[in-house]
C-alpha cells in the first residue's frame, strides 16, 4: 500500500502506468475482499476506493490529469490495509 500512497500522494501520480501498479492492486483486492471478518459497508468501500485509484490513474496516464482526487481512497485502503495486518499476524515461521 506504501507504493501506491507514495505514488498517488506524495508524487500527486504523475509516474502512475497503471501495468506498474496492477500486481499491488491485484494483492490489495484479493487479501482485503477475501477478509471473513470485513462488514458489507467496509467491502463496498474497499472495491470504491480500489476502482477509484485505477479511475484516477487511467485519468492521469493517458490526459497528464485528473479531477479525481485518489486521498481518500489510499487512506481508506491504508486503515484497512493495517487492519487486515491486525488480524493476520505474522507466525514466527513466517519470518
Amino acid at each position: 500500500m506504501s507504493v501506491i500512497d507514495h505514488e498517488m500522494n506524495g508524487n500527486g501520480g504523475c509516474n502512475w502506468i497503471e501495468s506498474d501498479y496492477v500486481e499491488y492492486l491485484d494483492a490489495l483486492r484479493e487479501h482485503l475482499t477475501t477478509e471473513s471478518q470485513v462488514s458489507s459497508e467496509q467491502l463496498a468501500k474497499i472495491q470504491w476506493s480500489l476502482d477509484e485509484i485505477v479511475a484516477c490513474g487511467r485519468e492521469l496516464e493517458q490526459q497528464g490529469e485528473s479531477g479525481r482526487s485518489a486521498t481518500e481512497a489510499v487512506d481508506y485502503l491504508i486503515l484497512r490495509v493495517v487492519d487486515w495486518c491486525r488480524l493476520n499476524p505474522r507466525q514466527n515461521h513466517d519470518a
